[in-house]
């Protein structure tokens, strides 16, 4: 792959590895909250997040993008090392759930069964409470993993909130964090406001205009207006949203 193509998409690569991680935390969330509930985990949709080698599921191109990214820019500071490092922990700790979890699913009800099979012998019958002493520390391992998982994605959020001031200028990523601000919200929850000013430091408008201008050169003249109406709320006197203003209103008045 060319180092200068991957240069030129530098912007889209940093913002598709936000917006990828902000549905995983969703999906992660969601499946632990599940689990917590009931006792169990939903090998189905784990298996769909992470895939396979030929059918790569969204956790495994998370993993992949993330060290394509940080592996062909060497003048990246170690935040993105850590970055690369924590997704690929959690990628290799969710193989290890999926396959607790085929346990939990499959064989643990079998073994719970075959225990109180009244036609085994008493030799078979200390095997199975031999092996049922093994498998049962399933949900333990369960546990942990989803312990562990969890820790990195909360360190992930910090991590992000240390590389993403590179890349204040990515009118992409304001862009995305404007268009999915609730779930950006939801997921860096209460180091949302952090983040915020990690990127655009004392002029959170900024966002809201860079979202605007990426907009507006997209043809989404309607939706720029809007975003960028956000930015006049925040500082109305700033003269680049006022410059951004009178942009978006000869585009308004040519359509």
């Amino acid at each position: 792959m060319s180092t200068n193509w991957l240069f030129s998409k530098k912007n889209e690569f940093v913002t598709d590895l936000l917006r990828n991680f902000c549905i995983i935390q969703k999906i992660l969330s969601r499946l632990f909250d599940q689990y917590y509930k009931s006792g169990q985990i939903d090998f189905d949709e784990l298996a769909d997040l992470l895939g396979q080698e030929m059918n790569q599921g969204r956790l495994w191109r998370l993993k992949d993008s993330a060290h394509l990214l940080f592996s062909k820019f060497p003048d990246q500071d170690i935040t993105g090392q850590f970055l690369d490092w924590s997704i690929g922990y959690i990628f290799h700790e969710c193989m290890k759930l999926k396959e607790d979890a085929y346990q939990m699913q499959n064989y643990v009800p079998w073994f719970e069964s075959i225990r109180e099979d009244i036609n085994l012998n008493k030799a078979e019958r200390d095997i199975a409470q031999s092996l049922f002493q093994l498998i049962s520390q399933t949900r333990e391992s369960i546990r942990r993993e989803i312990e562990r998982i969890n820790f990195i994605l909360d360190k992930c959020k910090t991590i992000f909130i240390n590389f993403l001031p590179h890349q204040r200028d990515n009118f992409l990523l304001a862009r995305f964090i404007y268009d999915q601000n609730a779930m950006v919200q939801e997921v860096f929850n209460d180091y949302y406001q952090e983040l915020i000013k990690a990127i655009y430091g004392n002029s959170p408008e900024d966002l809201y205009l860079f979202a605007a201008q990426s907009l507006r050169q997209g043809g989404w003249i309607k939706k720029a207006e809007q975003a960028l109406q956000e930015a006049i709320s925040c500082n109305p006197y700033n003269p680049n949203v006022l410059k951004e203003k009178k942009i978006i209103a000869n585009q308004l008045t040519k359509s």
